[in-house]
């Protein structure tokens, strides 16, 4: 097994350096809102609004993720999105107008769909077999790391350099990380080298036989399958909720704690990074305890979390209160995990990329919706009480509509359906 090994070890770098910079400069592009927002005499809601078209990028870049699994190699996909980055970072430096940067946003969230976590999830579910849940959970640790030195580091290069300094340099460190992924490290599917997922338990197979080499197609539903039952859809409504959340929440913490707390903008970065850390304690949790209780259980439990630090939230204020919402608040990153984990026990792997990219449309639509509702509330009230309200609603519906989707017998008619095959080949039979 030790080609297998070395090709799923790479994978899971690569996957981490990959997801640092992408979701690691989404979490902080927050640090920008205030400047943009005087560089274009705009108000705060329409610069945010900018993470509300992003998320409409994210949406038309997972629409085409879903065919492009099935049809184009993963590095192909990698660098569309990376070119949609560098375009991104372009357009934010040298815009003079709104318009423009509300372009540059949409390509910002087609580049964070085509080089993001449904890519990465999907590569280290195909390469490794045992602890997935601890895993997937790698990248979503490193980001807010990566963030604990760009979001000071950014609010220095603003105030410092300026905007449009800063915008470039941090285009130029990003894309040449991503670039060294996607080209070096994050390898084809397994069985493109006609291999198997690596298996670390001792004893699973020989290291110096060919038992690694294996045509074997993974099982579950297709795509196809999958979109004809009822638990796709009511986890697709699950995951539109809890990653609007994560996304309205990520992409305004700056101005919430602003809002919250009474804080100056760099204090605001700086419990920015006490966020991020939290986020990074939170992901980890939620991977381990989906690897020991089952990512259903798992899903539930920091559902409940995310519905109490919300409620919470309604009652705090001051700078305490504002370190507070960052460190409770940041239970919602999980959303980015939650598809992820989730679907591999609903619906298998034969597809699981197309599946997981499908279902990803709900987050990109569930992220333009509550961010923009975000900025909304925000200008009418200059508060986000009734945003923590909405956060606490979500989290309670997302808790029920999964336990529905992924009740024993919900389960039972998914592996049914699996081990009749698709219609296509039961006409052929």
């Amino acid at each position: 097994m030790e080609k297998a090994k070395t090709r799923a070890n790479r994978a899971l770098i690569g996957s981490i350096l990959l997801v640092s910079m992408n979701f690691g400069t989404f979490i902080v592009l927050s640090n920008y809102i205030s400047g943009l927002s005087v560089q274009f005499s705009a108000t705060v809601g329409q610069i945010i609004l900018l993470f509300s078209i992003s998320s409409i990028g994210s949406l038309i870049a997972n629409l085409s993720l879903a065919p492009m699994f099935l049809r184009m190699r993963i590095r192909s996909i990698l660098l569309i999105g990376i070119s949609c980055y560098a375009a991104f970072f372009l357009l934010m430096a040298f815009s003079t107008s709104l318009p423009l940067l509300y372009v540059a946003a949409l390509l910002f969230g087609m580049g964070v769909a085509g080089c993001g976590f449904v890519v990465v999830q999907a590569v280290i579910m195909w390469w490794f077999v045992r602890g997935v849940g601890k895993k997937i959970s790698y990248p979503s640790i490193a980001y807010p790391l990566v963030s604990l030195a760009l979001s000071p580091a950014i609010a220095w290069g603003i105030e410092s350099l300026g905007l449009t300094p800063t915008l470039l340099v941090h285009g130029v460190l990003c894309i040449g990380v991503m670039l060294f992924a996607a080209l070096v490290l994050i390898p084809e599917r397994p069985e493109f080298y006609g291999l198997t997922a690596y298996d670390s338990t001792p004893g699973t197979t020989s290291d110096n036989s060919t038992a690694e080499v294996s045509t074997k197609a993974p099982t579950g539903l297709t795509l196809k399958q999958a979109l004809r039952t009822p638990s796709y859809w009511l986890v697709s409504i699950a995951v539109f909720l809890i990653v609007g959340v994560a996304t309205g929440f990520g992409g305004q913490a700056v101005v919430i704690f602003q809002s919250a707390g009474g804080v100056t903008a760099i204090v605001a970065a700086l419990i920015l990074s006490v966020k991020n850390f939290a986020a990074m304690i939170w992901n980890f949790a939620y991977g381990a305890l989906a690897d020991r209780i089952g990512g259903s259980s798992a899903g539930v439990v920091f559902g409940l979390g995310v519905m109490v630090f919300s409620s919470i939230a309604v009652f705090v204020s001051g700078t305490g209160g504002a370190i507070f919402i960052a460190a409770g608040l940041a239970i919602t990153q999980f959303g980015g995990m939650y598809a992820a984990i989730i679907l591999p026990r609903m619906f298998g792997l034969k597809e699981f990329g197309s599946i997981l990219a499908s279902v990803n449309v709900s987050a990109a639509l569930g992220g333009a919706v509550v961010g923009a509702i975000g900025g909304f509330i925000y200008d009418a009230t200059l508060s986000y009480t009734m945003f923590f309200v909405l956060f606490a609603a979500a989290a309670a519906a997302m808790v029920v509509l999964q336990v529905v989707a992924t009740r024993p017998r919900a389960i039972m008619r998914l592996e049914d359906a699996a081990a009749e095959g698709p219609i296509e080949e039961r006409i052929a039979a």
